[in-house]
């Protein structure tokens, strides 16, 4: 069985979705015969890349016409030469290719199709283009749901959106995400650890609320800063792991800088910049728990890596969090400031250490995935 598989990100991934995109690879190429497209220049895997030159950028109107333009053409030549049986397309803010009408093409979503934020700190103007970019994705998203396809879901809940979305559940698999890492097992030792605590001037007795992904209004983090001043302890630490997103980005970081300058809280915001994965994983072991505070997710990455290394974990009620850690983790709703600084609180008192994680193992799915793959190659009806 081949497998034409059309995604960003394949090479040295910068984001959660693209990360979860080249897994996804990673799973599949040792199973079957994976030839892959993308706009990543950094890929060097078995398939070739198309030229896009926003990728870098993220401009959803513009990168969306070139991912077309050129990923189109490369879409078809390739067709053509190596003649897949499947296509799989991953799928997020809307770059899903059209794809030739005779072969079956599964849309992989592992994104929210909507989107909410909340925007307190920007002038109206600049709220204005922010909104008016994510509901551009939004469009585009639903641009690629149509009835010829097929899709692979990463959760439940994934599931249902598409479904809401009018998508039939025949026409969805759900694999939801389990407990696995694209991070090696790296504990470090005592002495490497208090070189990294005194390079960041963190102590022993530190509470260490941990932070990765990038840095923008959809994040949350402004809603973390509020909820540290209404805890006001000082030995509660947050460690932020993430670059800026390009735009808007860099504004709302400053923006939160200078709240944070306002409140007088500096010496408890680490700002560690992007965090390349040995330094990750030493967080993920030593770190008092994981945060996360979005006003709109797909499946969090993030959230399953902590799991991996049983940090404790507290989240606000988006995306599939809530179904994969129900009983694991400690919810809030998301921008209510008060109440997660009364969970951090909570949990600061309980001096909680680990968590012993049970969930669905990603692995266990793969060999019904690839049954399905194969049904839907000897399907004979007419999409």
């Amino acid at each position: 069985m081949r497998v034409l598989y059309v995604s960003r990100g394949l090479g040295s991934p910068k984001y959660g979705a693209e990360r979860i995109s080249k897994l996804i690879k990673l799973h599949f190429e040792t199973k079957i015969d994976l030839f892959s497209i993308t706009d990543d220049k950094t890929f060097d895997g078995i398939g070739e890349i198309f030229f896009n030159p926003t990728y870098s950028f993220k401009i959803p109107f513009f990168e969306y016409v070139f991912y077309r333009i050129f990923g189109k053409k490369k879409l078809r030549k390739v067709c053509r030469k190596i003649k897949p049986d499947l296509i799989l397309s991953s799928v997020y803010s809307g770059y899903a290719l059209p794809t030739p009408k005779n072969i079956k093409t599964i849309i992989l979503f592992h994104d929210e199709p909507g989107f909410y934020i909340k925007d307190d700190l920007s002038p109206f103007s600049i709220s204005l283009l922010f909104r008016v970019w994510y509901k551009t994705i939004q469009y585009f998203k639903k641009k690629v749901i149509k009835e010829r396809y097929f899709y692979l879901s990463i959760s439940e809940n994934m599931t249902k959106s598409l479904i809401h979305l009018g998508v039939s559940a025949e026409k969805i698999f759900t694999l939801p995400y389990g407990l696995f890492s694209n991070y090696k097992e790296y504990l470090s030792n005592e002495e490497e650890w208090k070189i990294y605590q005194n390079s960041h001037q963190l102590k022993d007795r530190d509470f260490l609320l941990l932070f990765v992904g990038s840095l923008y209004y959809t994040k949350g983090i402004h809603t973390i800063i509020e909820a540290l001043k209404i805890a006001n302890n000082k030995n509660i630490k947050l460690l932020i792991a993430g670059s800026e997103m390009p735009f808007f980005g860099k504004f709302y970081t400053n923006k939160i800088k200078k709240r944070i300058r306002e409140y007088k809280i500096q010496e408890q915001i680490k700002w560690l910049g992007y965090v390349e994965n040995k330094t990750i994983t030493m967080l993920y072991n030593r770190s008092s728990a994981l945060l996360s505070a979005s006003f709109s997710e797909g499946c969090q990455l993030t959230l399953i890596e902590a799991a991996h290394y049983n940090l404790p974990i507290i989240a606000s009620r988006v995306g599939s969090a809530v179904e994969q850690f129900t009983g694991y983790a400690k919810f809030f709703n998301a921008g209510n400031e008060r109440e997660l600084a009364d969970i951090i609180l909570e949990m600061y008192d309980s001096k909680i250490k680990k968590i012993d994680y049970v969930i669905y193992s990603f692995e266990e799915g793969i060999e019904r995935l690839l049954k399905w793959f194969e049904s839907l190659v000897n399907m004979n009806i007419r999409e």
